[in-house]
Formats: structure tokens, C-alpha cells, sequence
């Protein structure tokens, strides 16, 4: 297995690409298979996270530590589409992808 900083910046790269793609997408086709990569480097890159705060952390330190995880990661959920919304309506769809 690889260590957890090198896959977390394999993930984060795949991530990045994926919306590098996705804003800069000439069709509807390479704007879906964008989305899918990033929905792939999404699905491994969030679960990383969580392990890297379970390793690092121990005792009430590591309750806090999810704790803090989770509120970010239910705020971002609350948040982004709201946020999504905004940048769509006033900028253009691409700039969502930035």
C-alpha cells in the first residue's frame, strides 16, 4: 500500500484534472465523463481524509477531530450548492468548476 500522503495527492490530482476538464469542456459528452473522474477522485479523496484524522488523533482528541470533520463536511454539503448557485446564476457554469 502507498503511503497516505502520496495517494492523498494522487486522489487530489485526479480531483483537479477532472475539474480542470469539466470547466474547460467543449460538449455535453467530455462535460459528463469529466464529471464522472471527478466523482471518482471525490470518492477517494473524502474517505482519505477522514483516515488521515483517525490516524492522527487519539483519546477526546480524536472526538473533537471528527467532530470538526463532520461540521465542515455537513456545512460544505449545506454551503455548496448555495454557493454553486450564486457563481452559476451571476457568472457562468464554468466558473463553478474553478
Amino acid at each position: 500500500m502507498r503511503g497516505r500522503r502520496r495517494t492523498f495527492r494522487i486522489e487530489l490530482v485526479i480531483f483537479l484534472a477532472a475539474s480542470l476538464l469539466a470547466a474547460t469542456a467543449a460538449g455535453g459528452a467530455l462535460l459528463i465523463g469529466a464529471r464522472v473522474l471527478q466523482g471518482v477522485g471525490a470518492s477517494m479523496v473524502v474517505p482519505m481524509t477522514l483516515a488521515v484524522v483517525d490516524a492522527l488523533h487519539t483519546g477526546t482528541r480524536r472526538t473533537v477531530a471528527f467532530a470538526v470533520w463532520s461540521s465542515v463536511i455537513g456545512g460544505m454539503a449545506a454551503f455548496g450548492p448555495l454557493l454553486g448557485g450564486w457563481v452559476v446564476t451571476d457568472f457562468a457554469w464554468r466558473w463553478a468548476f474553478w
